[in-house]
């Protein structure tokens, strides 16, 4: 476990000691109704401390070996916690009830101070207390529809929250396809991973298991190919548009070289179909029904073209899974197929409020 070894850092005992007298203003601040003492005060480094160093450098900087340690301490926890719940406070926001405070006194209210915003994200997102992360996401995202800079410093520091979309391409294709750069015009508020899939599918899986927990995607799309890997990738909402579970078998009438559909970041053009990778593929897609749980089944859902003549998957897709719709369309998806068969799935698989902020910028 990675730990803080820089001989700035002060130590636990001191971050903890400087945490609890903070704390002490915290309340006093808040039972005078001294609100604007949260806004012109400075104290992110040891009332919300996380895993980037800061104009202190490393002095108050943890990282995971210190957070277990400091998990440990329910002290420390129970106080970290109601620090985030007073400076929720402090701009107007009740953290548990995930809502703005009725008749808020002078100055608790938002002060734009977003990085202060994103770094107390930040460190619940690292202690693991997704409840309160998820609270403090849905005023960010009030922030954002009420058209607050969250620009700090020459950085944008909204991405953090909003919502995340990770778009799987299919085969001999790439990350700027036509419906990667769809999904990115018709979402504009939304921040859309395309990436190029490395041919290997083992590396492509390994590096869309790495998106999902580095960029903390919200819902995955798959299409053809793409839908293959996105079934096998637990734990999240997607959408599987005409999904090639057996794209092995596509590809053992393709052996060869074949051309890329699309521009790719490396300038590749074409790649090489052997008996080798098709063997590779058929591995990857063994099992793939396999310990589907019930939440598995439930935000996952199909969408199948009525004309599509390239593969047909959906009399096996729905033998594992409920939710199954299909669209006017045939493997490729269209704008209009986007637009219209597309986006009305995922609002049915993400909270309301990450969407809204989508129609506040039409």
């Amino acid at each position: 476990m990675k730990s803080n070894t820089d001989p700035a850092f002060v130590g636990l005992e001191k971050l903890i000691a400087k945490q609890q007298c903070q704390l002490d203003d915290f309340e006093r601040w808040a039972a005078r109704n001294e609100w604007l003492e949260f806004h012109r005060n400075h104290y992110d480094w040891w009332m919300f401390p996380y895993n980037k160093s800061s104009r202190l450098g490393r002095a108050y900087t943890v990282y995971e070996n210190e957070v277990n340690e400091l998990k440990k301490n329910p002290y420390f926890i129970r106080h970290y916690l109601r620090g985030v719940e007073l400076l929720l406070l402090s701009w107007g926001w009740e953290l548990y009830w995930c809502k703005q405070v009725d008749n808020p006194a002078p100055y608790q209210e938002w002060a734009d101070w977003p990085i202060r915003l994103y770094k107390c994200a930040a460190s619940l997102l690292l202690f693991g207390f997704t409840k309160e992360f998820d609270s403090v996401r849905r005023y960010a995202t009030l922030l954002i529809r009420q058209g607050k800079n969250f620009w700090y410093d020459g950085k944008d520091y909204s991405e953090l929250f909003r919502l995340k979309l990770l778009y799987i391409h299919g085969l001999s294709s790439s990350g700027s396809s036509r419906t990667a750069k769809t999904l990115r015009n018709l979402l504009p508020e939304t921040v859309v991973y395309s990436p190029d899939l490395p041919v290997n599918p083992t590396e492509a899986l390994s590096l869309l298991q790495h998106i999902i927990t580095e960029k903390r995607i919200d819902v995955i799309i798959g299409t053809s190919m793409g839908g293959m890997f996105a079934q096998k990738l637990r734990g999240k909402c997607k959408i599987l548009v005409n999904p090639s579970f057996h794209v092995s078998a596509s590809m053992r009438k393709r052996i060869g070289i074949n051309p890329f559909f699309s521009e790719r970041e490396n300038e590749e053009t074409e790649y090489e179909i052997t008996e080798d990778l098709c063997t590779q593929y058929e591995q990857i897609e063994k099992g793939q029904f396999e310990h589907l749980t019930a939440e598995e089944i439930s935000q996952t859902i199909g969408l199948f073209g009525t004309n599509d003549d390239t593969v047909n998957c959906m009399e096996e897709y729905k033998l594992y899974y409920r939710h199954c719709f299909t669209f006017p369309g045939s493997h490729r998806l269209s704008e209009e197929n986007i637009r219209v068969n597309v986006l009305p799935l995922i609002k049915k698989l993400v909270p309301d409020y990450l969407l809204e902020i989508e129609n506040c910028s039409r």
